[in-house]
């Protein structure tokens, strides 16, 4: 009795998924070590400074991950055609990020954490774990927002995921102020640099074209 072996992931969607998480890994951890040692600046607007430091945002900036990983997932499955849109978009936007860390090194001076409550210990772990470079864009706001414009691109997602996706995103952008691991233009460069890579992306397809990608 033969066996049928399914695909993990429908066909066309296996390079997309791991271009874009090599471009994101070299324009985050890549820059670092290019810009070591190199001076950095701070990206700050006056507003910035009435922005309150509230650590219990830092589980809605863990949870972004979680987000980045189940919106990906759902597009695969569901629609394969949107997902590998937005997987060149991130890689795309991503590459632009990637010029912006090396042309302009950023970087923020952190509160100093004085609580020992449950925020305030993974707030502490956050800091502990990504040095407070890269900010401008910000790469959460930016996955965020695509895994939201997927949504919307994609019919075959409800469109109570559609929403819920775009309540939390708003949520995602908040927290990265919010747990000072940003500054608000770097809100806002993440935002404009997503949906520049969504409109590059009409035009740039990946090679393989068993799959078109959505429109």
């Amino acid at each position: 009795m033969r066996r049928v072996q399914k695909s993990l992931l429908p066909p066309g969607t296996g390079m997309p998924l791991a271009v874009a998480l090599a471009v994101h890994f070299i324009a985050f951890y890549g820059t670092k070590v290019i810009n070591a040692g190199r001076p950095h600046v701070e990206l700050k607007l006056a507003a910035d400074s009435l922005v309150p430091f509230c650590p219990p945002f830092i589980l809605i900036y863990v949870l972004a991950f979680v987000q980045w990983i189940g919106c990906y997932a759902l597009l695969i499955r569901r629609s394969p055609g949107v997902f590998r849109r937005v997987a060149m978009a991130s890689t795309l936007s991503e590459i632009l990020a990637f010029a912006c860390f090396v042309l302009v090194p950023t970087t923020i001076q952190r509160p100093e954490i004085t609580g020992s409550g449950l925020w305030e210990r993974l707030t502490g772990l956050i800091y502990a774990a990504d040095t407070p470079v890269n900010l401008f864009p910000s790469l959460h706001c930016l996955q965020s927002w695509l895994c939201w414009r997927g949504f919307q691109l994609a019919p075959e997602v409800p469109k109570w995921y559609d929403r819920m996706c775009l309540v939390f995103t708003l949520l995602v952008c908040a927290s990265t102020v919010l747990v000072k691991q940003h500054f608000l233009p770097d809100i806002a460069g993440g935002i404009l640099g997503a949906e520049l890579g969504l409109l590059l992306s009409r035009r740039v397809r990946w090679p393989d074209r068993a799959s078109r990608a959505g429109s």
